[in-house]
């Protein structure tokens, strides 16, 4: 079964894509001009993830076959919360989820995607428009301190430690982490 997503990406290769991400590199073999723009850099930390997704002007997200239509990915938030403008796949739970905060570009067809990408580098504007509301949504609907909040709320215990908010603790050393895989 073809991915619908490659072609969706293949029909964007003229206006700048870049490719970052798992398995993307194995469409090589396939469509070597769209693999050609597979960045291989790996991603492993907050800040690298954050630098990346901060040095992209729009941020493709189209939905895996299997959530066609309803599901959205989870790296959505993080590209709202982000300075790239968030172009999705049609989702109807992302709709409903961000209705009266933000309007999401969503399309539904590869050429759609394209037309989309188009319109918002030409109009800058309304692209960081965008990208304001969705950060707004995040910072007060999608930060973990509002999930932690209402599972307090819901449990009737106490989950953050009000001396060490707003800190990073990392659990794990990522030189240790990185040799794992």
């Amino acid at each position: 079964l073809f991915d619908y997503r490659i072609l969706t990406l293949a029909n964007l290769i003229d206006l700048g894509l870049q490719i970052n991400g798992h398995r993307w590199n194995l469409v090589t073999p396939l469509l070597p001009y769209l693999g050609a723009l597979y960045d291989t850099t790996t991603i492993w930390t907050l800040s690298e993830n954050e630098q990346y997704l901060n040095s992209s002007i729009i941020s493709l997200n189209p939905i895996h076959p299997q959530a066609k239509g309803s599901g959205f990915s989870w790296r959505v938030y993080d590209i709202m919360a982000s300075n790239a403008c968030l172009v999705c796949e049609y989702s109807s739970d992302l709709i409903t989820l961000t209705q009266n905060h933000v309007d999401i570009p969503m399309f539904k067809t590869p050429w759609e995607a394209r037309e989309l990408v188009k319109e918002l580098l030409k109009d800058d504007s309304a692209r960081k428009q965008i990208v304001s509301a969705s950060q707004k949504f995040i910072d007060f609907y999608g930060r973990w301190i509002h999930r932690f909040s209402e599972i307090e709320r819901i449990l009737n215990i106490s989950i953050i430690n009000q001396d060490k908010k707003g800190q990073i603790v990392y659990l794990k050393d990522d030189v240790a982490f990185k040799n794992l895989l």
